[in-house]
């Protein structure tokens, strides 16, 4: 019996020892997963100091940048979740499924502040990396058909502008005609009175 509990206080000292030789070996992890615990309550603001907070103890960590992305992206600061995952993505040294949900996140982020030019390239991209996800297949020929749509009203503003100048162009130039006119009629009448 005696025996038993040894070997039992032993087997736990020693998965006491190796989770905390684990844990100091990637400290960063412990911030990871309390970012995550804030993520989840929907407290993006702790959830971004947690994800900071692993950056810092390391700059390496994939999960701490693109989560932080993600919270930035739940706070609507779109242009900061932009340099989050277009740095992501440009990293060449992560895999391919990593880079490709990057791109994905970058061109919602793009989207989110009508870029849709650019988010129709990071939606690209990301479909190379991973043809076969279907949200980004969706996000694509939406943000195509957005950028159409843009496209289109803008050309309609165009139209519409150049029909304005052309409308102030011939007022003006009957405005003018007019001013002859009357100036010819007077120099008739002056003759005509004479």
């Amino acid at each position: 019996m005696k025996r038993i509990v040894y070997l039992t206080l032993t087997l736990a000292v020693a998965l006491f020892v190796a989770t905390d030789a684990q844990a100091q070996k990637w400290p960063e992890r412990s911030r990871v997963r309390r970012g995550n615990r804030a993520y989840e309550r929907l407290d993006y603001d702790r959830a971004e100091e947690r994800y900071r907070e692993a950056q810092q103890l390391s700059d390496t960590c994939f999960e701490a940048q693109f989560n932080l992305g993600d919270a930035l992206y739940k706070q609507q600061r779109f242009d900061e979740a932009e340099k989050v995952f277009a740095a992501l993505a440009a990293d060449s040294t992560r895999s391919s499924l990593d880079r490709a949900h990057s791109y994905y996140n970058l061109g919602n982020a793009l989207f989110q502040q009508k870029k849709y030019q650019e988010a129709l390239s990071a939606f690209k991209r990301s479909l190379r990396l991973n043809p076969a996800d279907l949200e980004t297949k969706y996000n694509y020929a939406y943000t195509k058909k957005m950028l159409e749509q843009q496209q289109q009203q803008e050309q309609q503003n165009q139209d519409n502008q150049d029909n304005k100048d052309q409308n102030k162009d011939n007022q003006q130039q009957k405005d003018k005609d007019k001013e002859q006119n009357k100036d010819q009629n007077k120099d008739k009448q002056n003759r005509n009175n004479r």
